[in-house]
C-alpha cells in the first residue's frame, strides 16, 4: 500500500502566514506598551467584549495606541510597496531611494521650502515634487 503524501502550502504560503502571525502579536504588544501598560487580557476584553476596569482604557486604545499602531502599519506598508516598485521598476534588487537620487532631491526641496517659510504642506509638497524630479 502506497503512502499518501500530506499536502502542504507552498513555501511561500508559510511565509505570509508567520509574517501575519508576527504582525498580530506585535500589534496587540504594542497596545500594552506605553507610559500606562495594559495586560494583553485587558486589551482584547475591551476589543471584544467592549468590558473594561478603568474607564481610560476606551480613551487610551481608541484615541492613543490604536492611530498610531495603524499609522505605523500603514508606513510601513507604503515603504515596502516603495521598494519593491523601484525594484521591479529598474530590474536591481539593490536599488534605494539613496542610490537614485531621491533622498538628495527630496532633502533639498524640503530645505528650500524652509528657507522660504512655507507650511508643512508646502515643505511636504516641496519635498515630493524634487524627489520625483531628482529621479
Amino acid at each position: 500500500m502506497k503512502q499518501g503524501k500530506i499536502m502542504e502550502p507552498p513555501s511561500g504560503m508559510w511565509k505570509l502566514l508567520l509574517l501575519t502571525l508576527i504582525l498580530l502579536v506585535t500589534t496587540v504588544f504594542s497596545f500594552g506598551v506605553g507610559r500606562y501598560s495594559l495586560s494583553a487580557g485587558e486589551i482584547l476584553k475591551y476589543i471584544f467584549f467592549n468590558q473594561y476596569a478603568d474607564d481610560n482604557i476606551p480613551i487610551l486604545i481608541t484615541q492613543v495606541r490604536m492611530p498610531r499602531i495603524f499609522g505605523a502599519i500603514l508606513a510601513g506598508g507604503a515603504l515596502a510597496v516603495s521598494g519593491a516598485a523601484y525594484q521591479g521598476l529598474f530590474r536591481n534588487p539593490m536599488v534605494s531611494p539613496d542610490i537614485l537620487g531621491v533622498s538628495s532631491g527630496a532633502g533639498f526641496g524640503a530645505a528650500v521650502a524652509i528657507v522660504f517659510s512655507m507650511g508643512v504642506a508646502g515643505i511636504q509638497a516641496m519635498a515630493f515634487l524634487t524627489g520625483l524630479l531628482a529621479v
